[in-house]
């Protein structure tokens, strides 16, 4: 054993008594035999998450008065030296030295006399290097066990054997198909990228673009293999009617669960922007920008009546509904409200934060944007563009807003704030912000997560 390393177990010896062996130890370890391995020493010794023996010539003294005392009349540090070894100020490490010599009714010079007294040479060196060389070997393999947790799942990505893929294969059970028939209202659509080896090909797009799953209100979790994954899966705000675009049929269609019975809705484009109103009645849909200059095309489906209704193709971009008329966005981001007709009752100066923002309330008077940078949700009014109100949601301590989904009703506000707690969607109050959590949502919730019941 080096000098240094005898030098620090005495300063051990003194500071905890039978524990020295440990505290030494750690501190080689880690810094080996260095000068570095003091300030590892006392920055654990003083640690409030480690507990440690009081030497008995110190029974009288706390943590921070014995390693002050050590430091500057054991180990010669200066008084500057002392509080840069243990994380303070100078002054602090002299104000604690005449306390704990107050304390122990003695001086400087008589301080020596109890170090000396103290058997500061009990400890086998010997046993000191056995430690150390565990807490090496121990820290080793903790080190290389991370390496591999972290490791093995990229290499299984990265490079899939058949064996493993066989295992993944084995492991995962589909969910069960959505029966033609269901009582139970639907919460939640996901885009997914699950297998749905009885799903039809698209017909335009030769790869697979994943399908589309449902949770409904119990958190049973169901697949729709005739839903393209491109355009989602729709939810009416009761959770009792799904639309999508259906492979088998190639036209959007809404599915009513209780009847099963299934309405086509004619459209001449593929992939969709899907949108209920919020009594159900209508189904608003729209082709995306990027295939068969379909841009301004907008096809509404009245449900009861059976119509179709085609928008002018003037009309802009579909975001939502605002009661029964819709909300579209113009070349300009703003938002603008038309009568089925395609008729324009408002433009606000208001712009939109996303391309299918879903801000406007539903009596269409105020609109609300997301901020989550400074974690608000600011309602404006919907013709003036004027500040309401800053809300901010009363989310758990670790939970981040990061998107206003949806009105649910005049009063409520569908968030998507994840964090550590059981819940990530919650509806919210755009008063008051108090919140109350949706049950089942999924934690990785992203833009592809529809709502429906709630």
């Amino acid at each position: 054993m080096s000098e240094r390393a005898a030098r620090l177990l005495r300063t051990s010896v003194l500071l905890t008594g039978d524990r020295a062996e440990a505290l030494a130890a750690s501190a080689l370890a880690w810094r080996g035999d260095s000068e570095d391995a003091y300030f590892t020493l006392y920055r654990t010794f003083l640690s409030r998450f480690r507990r440690w023996d009081r030497a008995p010539w110190a029974v009288r003294l706390s943590r921070a008065e014995r390693a002050v005392l050590v430091a500057l009349h054991h180990d010669g540090w200066s008084v500057e030296d002392t509080a840069d070894l243990c994380g303070w100020k100078a002054a602090k490490v002299r104000a604690t030295a005449d306390r704990a010599l107050a304390a122990l009714g003695t001086t400087p010079e008589g301080l020596a006399e109890l170090f000396t007294a103290a058997d500061a040479d009990s400890s086998d060196p010997d046993g000191l290097r056995r430690r150390v060389r565990r807490i090496r070997v121990r820290r080793r393999i903790v080190a290389g066990v991370c390496l591999l947790a972290v490791a093995l799942p990229l290499v299984r990505t990265l490079w899939p054997t058949p064996a493993l893929l066989d295992v993944q294969e084995a492991r995962t059970s589909p969910s069960p198909v959505l029966p033609a028939t269901m009582a139970t209202p639907i919460r939640f659509g996901l885009r997914v990228m699950d297998s749905f080896p009885e799903a039809a090909e698209p017909w335009n797009f030769p790869d697979k673009r994943g399908g589309c799953a449902v949770i409904d209100v119990t958190g049973a979790r169901w697949r729709i293999p005739d839903a393209d994954g491109a355009s989602g899966v729709e939810i009416s705000q009761d959770g009792r009617e799904i639309a999508y675009y259906s492979l088998e049929r190639r036209q959007v269609v809404v599915r009513e669960l209780a009847s099963g019975a299934i309405t086509p809705v004619p459209t001449d484009f593929t992939m969709n922007t899907l949108r209920f109103s919020g009594d159900g009645r209508y189904l608003a849909a729209q082709g995306d920008p990027d295939y068969g200059n379909t841009t301004e095309v907008i096809v509404v489906a009245d449900t009861e009546a059976g119509r179709i209704l085609r928008l002018p193709r003037r009309s802009s971009l579909l975001a939502g509904w605002a009661g029964d008329r819709l909300v579209v966005h113009t070349a300009e981001y703003k938002a603008a409200v038309v009568t089925l007709d395609g008729t324009p009752i408002l433009t606000s100066p208001v712009k939109f934060r996303y391309i299918d923002d879903p801000g406007i309330s539903p009596d269409g008077r105020s609109f609300a944007l997301d901020d989550p940078e400074t974690g608000l949700v600011t309602l404006r009014d919907i013709a003036t563009g004027k500040k309401i109100r800053d809300v901010r949601p009363q989310l758990p301590p670790t939970a981040v807003l990061r998107r206003l989904y949806r009105w649910t009703a005049a009063n409520e506000l569908l968030i998507y704030a994840p964090g550590y707690g059981s819940a990530a969607v919650y509806l919210m109050n755009p008063v008051t912000g108090a919140l109350r959590a949706v049950p089942y949502a999924p934690r990785a919730a992203t833009e592809d997560l529809t709502i429906g019941a709630t």
